[in-house]
């Protein structure tokens, strides 16, 4: 199948004086009245070019053929196009099918009725029947579920980051007088539907069941038998990509790893104050029309001691599970390389023994999460761009009190005090991403450090105007929800002209320092009220923000890509060079 843009005959007048379509002509063709048709045909699937009478315009690439004389009253202009075959034409049926349960436990002693649910996208997909087996034997399930990728939703970049989940759930047996049937969670299973974005149209996996906290299964485990899986297949009628679409697509992978050396004025959970998360987002382009702020928003303060352990996995950018094992990404983990060989900002001699002594000793932060992006070919062509255009890129951070924690007082605040709380400690890391440009490179890492965040070090440095972390709140916070995301997860991003982001994570008070050059300054005649409070803000000291400075905070971070942006040349072509 084939998917065309059929332009209306008004622009043929345009087209009969040339055999080469100038740019301005096809930027009329690409903005005149146009409709989307579709065509099928046998001899189409053979070949990667088809030719057919109109004139077609490829969303993606296009070249002129000479005119060619068709009909008596209409001269066409042909086009060749590249095949483009995907999810942005119609909805593809992703199907999931659980095989059959291995080796399950439950609280009964001789057998357990059981039944599993399968999530996707935060959505049910659906529930087996529920099965009676012996402990410890099999079950088989035959259950078949299933989603629909398109790109309205469940796009190809859900399917990136997000896992089918699989509950395994044990029905009670019912007490006297009871009314409602009681169940408990065996465990859960975690599906990577990665291999359909690399081609394949079916795969068969056989997955962990990790057990929740408390359970037989648990149990079992620990005592060294057999551990429960389920069988799972997943399964496409059509690969999700054609060739040309996966020859030229991406793969980017963010993941925040820890920040060292964070301020001393964070503590762990004590009952003298609320608790609280602390917050990564950065901004990337998945496509040439849409961006998208990773949030990594589960970041776990923890005391000093001892160091992070090499090899530990990678954490799903999903909320908190039921069962904690299955949060980890299957067979990938953290990959350390000695400093020297490091692209971020602590990489000389007299920064090793500092960086030897705060990751052994001090108070650090974290996520260890890892966010994959698809990456279209226009978003793989943006992000190069963006890169050319500004090599540093902002990540922000900041600590937030966490869902259900307050601090006390009246729930009547207004929104500018809760604005503020929302946004303490707000930082920034500039990530270098020019060595991403080198023939052949695929990936960044280091330790950046952390500044505090002020709109003209953001422009100056990053050639950007906005803070992507008050975006995100700003947005549910209109919603009446004014709270920062309480999971690792994703949110759209937001074009702004104006300069945002605040630049002061404290309260407001009148004998706040201010920035030089800034003091007795007053608001333009006309200004209302939510731009002053804003003109104020920017014009505070990020006070809490210079703790990272003042403590010389670092955070490591990792973005890689699938398939470098530069292709390497071979050694035969820098011969003929």
């Amino acid at each position: 199948m084939f998917s065309f843009i059929l332009v209306s005959s008004t622009l043929h007048n345009l087209m009969a004086s040339s055999t080469r379509l100038s740019s301005d002509i096809m930027q009329a063709a690409w903005h005149c009245h146009a409709q989307w048709i579709t065509v099928h045909s046998d001899h189409a699937q053979t070949k990667q070019r088809y030719y057919i009478w109109g004139v077609i315009i490829s969303p993606t690439r296009f070249a002129s053929e000479h005119f060619l004389q068709r009909k008596q009253d209409v001269i066409l202009d042909t086009f060749r196009m590249e095949q483009f075959r995907g999810v942005g034409d119609k909805a593809t049926l992703v199907n999931i099918t659980v095989l059959r349960g291995n080796n399950l436990r439950g609280n009964k002693t001789e057998s357990i009725l059981n039944y599993v649910r399968a999530e996707f996208n935060g959505i049910v997909l659906g529930d087996s029947q529920k099965l009676d087996a012996a402990v410890d034997q099999g079950v088989d399930y035959n259950f078949t579920c299933s989603f629909e990728c398109s790109d309205a939703a469940h796009t190809l970049d859900d399917m990136a980051h997000k896992p089918v989940i699989l509950t395994v759930i044990e029905v009670l047996p019912k007490e006297k007088k009871q009314k409602e049937e009681k169940t408990a969670v065996i465990g859960q299973a975690i599906v990577d539907l990665l291999p359909l974005l690399h081609g394949q149209v079916s795969f068969f996996s056989t997955v962990l069941l990790h057990p929740t906290p408390g359970s037989p299964a648990e149990a079992a485990s620990q005592e060294g038998s057999c551990k429960p899986s389920l069988d799972v297949t997943v399964c496409v009628p059509e690969p999700l990509l054609s060739g040309v679409q996966l020859s030229d697509s991406n793969l980017l992978k963010v993941t925040v790893e820890t920040a060292y050396s964070v301020p001393e004025v964070w503590n762990p959970v004590s009952g003298s104050g609320p608790l609280s998360s602390y917050v990564a987002a950065l901004q990337v382009p998945l496509t040439a029309e849409k961006e998208q702020v990773l949030m990594f928003s589960n970041g776990l303060l923890k005391v000093g001691g001892e160091s992070e352990p090499m090899g530990r996995p990678r954490k799903w950018p999903l909320g908190p599970l039921l069962a904690p094992g299955a949060q980890f990404i299957p067979g990938v983990s953290m990959e350390g390389e000695p400093i020297e060989m490091e692209d971020g900002d602590l990489t000389s001699i007299e920064d090793r023994d500092f960086r030897k002594e705060v990751e052994t000793n001090k108070k650090r932060v974290s996520w260890d999460t890892e966010r994959r992006c698809f990456l279209d070919a226009d978003g793989a062509a943006c992000l190069t761009r963006r890169i050319a255009e500004s090599r540093l890129w902002p990540v922000e951070v900041m600590r937030s009190p966490q869902v259900g924690a307050t601090k006390g007082g009246k729930a009547g605040k207004d929104k500018a005090g809760e604005d503020e709380t929302q946004l303490s400690f707000h930082g920034v890391a500039y990530v270098d991403m020019a060595p991403l440009l080198y023939p052949g490179a695929r990936r960044v890492r280091g330790a950046y450090r952390l500044y505090p965040f002020y709109d003209s070090d953001l422009l100056v440095k990053a050639k950007r105007n906005i803070s992507v972390l008050r975006e995100s709140i700003r947005a549910p916070a209109t919603q009446g929800r004014g709270r920062a995301p309480s999971s690792v997860g994703s949110c759209k991003a937001v074009p702004s002209k104006m300069f945002d982001g605040g630049h002061k994570g404290g309260k407001d008070t009148k004998d706040s320092p201010k920035r030089p050059g800034t003091q007795g300054k007053s608001a333009p005649i006309g200004t209302d009220s939510v731009t002053l409070v804003e003109t104020e803000q920017q014009q505070q000291v990020n006070t809490e923000g210079q703790m990272y400075a003042d403590s010389r905070t670092y955070i490591i971070i990792e973005i890689a890509l699938e398939k470098s942006l530069v292709p390497k040349r071979s050694p035969e072509e820098l011969v003929k060079r």
